[in-house]
């Protein structure tokens, strides 16, 4: 039986460094072809080359102005995370705590945006941007991803409120509290997972974004991460080792966020799972 239960172990570990690998391999390719020159990745391809060069950091962070586009990237991102925080956490609010009529189906409605794209409706969003003059603006992009955001946020603010007691809130009515006071002094602090979870998921969907940026900052006056990638396009097409260095760079400051965050994102997803 012992034995048993040590190969049962082994075969687990197994599988498990076999999945790591899987996961990893794209991240350790690029990670190979960024060390390489121009010339070494044409002719070994994605096998590592000796001695590895630093010229493809050096260049794509000159050319690519990565501390401008990182700076613009971390500032859409976190503006749009904390509206997104804020505005679907008071939605699921009212939604959960606030009794009137058709609740349930404001509920529903919040989370149609789930099941389109904003691919689907880029034209009108580009005609009504430029007639607000939103477009190439920080602030027009910010505003689309709080409402592209909103409907995942809704859904796990509301699933962990509905699980908060009625009776918190009630005693602190009791006491001469106000919606405000109860939501932010109260029910917001109870949700740190559930903020990391969005702001990991959310966040790294408006950082990684290639298309709406690409779309809204039509004169090239203000570039984010995934948008410098551009620079290392040729008629010929991209410069492979290039771009794998500006992909790096892109994954740094998100892989230090997440290990930071990773322990209340757990939480977030085992606590949906439990009482979702």
């Amino acid at each position: 039986m012992k034995d048993d239960n040590k190969w049962a172990k082994y075969i687990r570990i197994a599988v498990l460094v076999l999945m790591a690998l899987v996961v990893l391999f794209p991240f350790l390719l690029v990670l190979v072809i960024s060390f390489k020159t121009e010339s070494d990745f044409y002719t070994t391809n994605f096998l590592p080359s000796f001695p590895p060069t630093l010229d493809n950091y050096i260049k794509v962070w000159k050319d690519g102005d990565i501390p401008a586009a990182t700076w613009t990237s971390l500032v859409i991102t976190f503006f749009s995370v904390v509206g997104q925080v804020l505005v679907g956490a008071m939605a699921a609010y009212a939604l959960t705590r606030m009794r009137f009529r058709h609740a349930g189906v404001f509920s529903s409605l919040f989370l149609i945006p789930m099941i389109f794209s904003v691919q689907t409706v880029i034209f009108p969003i580009f005609l009504m941007y430029n007639a607000l003059h939103l477009l190439n603006t920080d602030l027009g992009l910010v505003l689309i991803y709080i409402a592209t955001g909103l409907a995942t946020c809704i859904f796990i603010f509301t699933k962990f409120m509905r699980s908060v007691p009625n009776e918190i809130s009630e005693s602190a009515m009791i006491d001469g509290a106000g919606h405000l006071r109860i939501f932010f002094q109260i029910i917001l602090p109870l949700t740190k997972a559930q903020i990391s979870t969005i702001a990991v998921i959310n966040g790294l969907g408006v950082w990684n974004d290639f298309f709406l940026p690409l779309m809204l900052f039509t004169d090239g006056s203000i570039t984010t991460l995934p948008l410098s990638i551009y620079t290392f396009t040729t008629e010929y097409g991209l410069k492979w080792t290039l771009v794998s260095a500006d992909i790096i760079f892109m994954l740094l400051p998100m892989m230090v966020i997440y290990l930071f965050l990773q322990r209340y994102i757990v939480e977030g997803v085992a606590a949906g799972a439990v009482k979702g």
